[in-house]
C-alpha cells in the first residue's frame, strides 16, 4: 500500500513547519509526502468567501478564501527546496496542482506521480495538460457522480494508459463523517475502470484507511498536521504524528492478514500435517497371503504412509507378512 501524507495547507506558509511536517511524514512510516501548489490568483477571485469548514468561529473579521490561501501560498522555488529536503530525508516527494503554469515546475524537479484534486478533476484544459506530461497521475474523484468520474478518466486516459492511472475514492467534507465514507465505492469504481484505486480519507479514524485496503484499495492519502490545535483549515481534519503513526501500523497490520492471492500451505501446517491427517491402517490382524482391500483398513490419525486418495494402491494386492490391528498400511507390506 501507497501511504500519501497530504500536507495541504497544513504548513501555514512556514517553510520552517512544511520541513517540520516532512520529518513528521518519513518518521510516521509514509511512503510520500505531498505539498499543493497552486498560485492564488490563478486560483480564486479576492472577494471569494471560504467553504463553511475554512472558517474559524472565533475570526470575527471575515476573511476571504484568497486572503487565507495567499497566506499559505508557497513559491516554485519553496517546493524546489522542500523536494530537495524530502530526498534527503529518504521519502518521495509530491505535488497536486490547481493551474496550467504550476506545471512548469516538472522540468526542475523528478516527481513519479502528479496528483489531481477533486477541486480540479473538471478541469479538461488542465487534465489534459497533465495528461501531456506523461507521468503517472493520482486522481481524486470527491465531489463527482460516476458519470462525471467517467468524463474526466476519458480524458486522462487518451494519452495515459489505465495501468499508469490510480482512481482515489474521496469525500471531499472536513472531516468527514463515518456514515459518509462509502467504501463500497473502492470496489465499484476498481470494476468499472480496471485500474488501481486508493482512498483520500477525511475523517478522524486511523481505522478506516485498513478497512479500505480490505476493500481492494491500494493507495491511502491523509492529512497531516504536527498539531491539531494548530491555526488553520485542515489542522483539525488531519491527523497528528502519534496517531499517523497509529494508522501506519494498523495498515501494514491488515497487509500481513491479508497476506497474498495464492493458497499456500504455511511451514507450521506442513508440521502439523502429520499430526491431524490421517492415513490407512488395519481393521484387524491378517497373515502372509491375505487379499487385502479398503474393507480390510481403516482411516486414522498419524499420518504415516497410504493416505486418502491412494486407494488404487489395495487392488489385487497379497500380504507378504504378517500385519497386525491398527498397524499403518505400507506399500512394503505388498507382493
Amino acid at each position: 500500500t501507497m501511504i500519501i501524507a497530504e500536507i495541504g495547507v497544513n504548513h501555514n506558509g512556514s517553510i520552517y513547519k512544511a520541513k517540520k511536517l516532512i520529518d513528521c511524514a518519513k518518521s510516521s512510516g509514509a511512503d510520500f509526502v505531498k505539498f499543493q501548489y497552486y498560485k492564488t490568483d490563478e486560483l480564486t477571485v479576492k472577494d471569494a468567501s471560504k467553504a463553511p469548514y475554512q472558517v474559524r468561529k472565533k475570526n470575527k473579521k471575515a476573511e476571504s478564501q484568497y486572503d487565507m490561501l495567499k497566506k499559505y501560498e508557497l513559491s516554485e522555488s519553496d517546493l524546489i527546496i522542500l523536494y530537495k529536503y524530502a530526498l534527503s530525508k529518504k521519502i518521495n516527494f509530491m505535488l497536486s496542482f490547481f493551474s496550467e503554469s504550476c506545471l512548469s515546475i516538472l522540468k526542475k524537479i523528478n516527481c513519479e506521480y502528479i496528483k489531481i484534486p477533486s477541486g480540479e478533476n473538471d478541469n479538461y484544459s488542465l487534465l489534459k495538460k497533465i495528461a501531456n506530461q506523461k507521468k503517472k497521475v493520482i486522481f481524486s474523484t470527491g465531489m463527482s457522480n460516476l458519470d462525471q468520474i467517467k468524463k474526466s478518466f476519458k480524458v486522462i486516459s487518451k494519452k495515459i494508459s489505465k495501468n499508469r492511472i490510480i482512481l482515489l475514492h474521496c469525500i471531499s467534507s472536513y472531516p468527514t463523517h463515518i456514515e459518509n465514507i462509502n467504501l463500497n465505492s473502492i470496489s465499484l469504481l476498481k470494476n468499472i475502470f480496471n485500474t488501481k484505486v486508493g482512498l483520500s480519507d477525511h475523517t478522524s479514524d486511523t481505522s478506516i484507511p485498513s478497512y479500505a485496503i480490505a476493500n481492494q484499495a491500494t493507495v491511502i492519502e491523509k492529512h497531516l498536521t504536527y498539531s491539531n490545535k494548530a491555526s488553520g483549515p485542515d489542522h483539525k481534519s488531519s491527523l497528528n504524528p502519534k496517531n499517523f503513526k497509529i494508522m501506519t501500523n494498523k495498515i501494514r497490520h491488515i497487509e500481513k492478514l491479508l497476506g497474498s492471492n495464492n493458497i499456500f500451505i504455511s511451514k507450521e501446517e506442513k508440521i502439523n500435517i502429520n499430526y491431524v491427517r490421517k492415513s490407512y491402517y488395519y481393521k484387524n490382524n491378517y497373515k502372509l497371503g491375505t487379499k487385502i482391500n479398503l474393507d480390510s483398513v481403516k482411516l486414522l490419525r498419524p499420518r504415516k504412509f497410504i493416505n486418502p486418495g491412494d486407494e488404487i494402491i489395495f487392488k489385487n494386492k497379497l500380504l507378504k507378512r504378517n500385519v497386525k490391528k491398527n498397524q499403518p498400511v505400507d506399500i512394503k507390506d505388498f507382493k
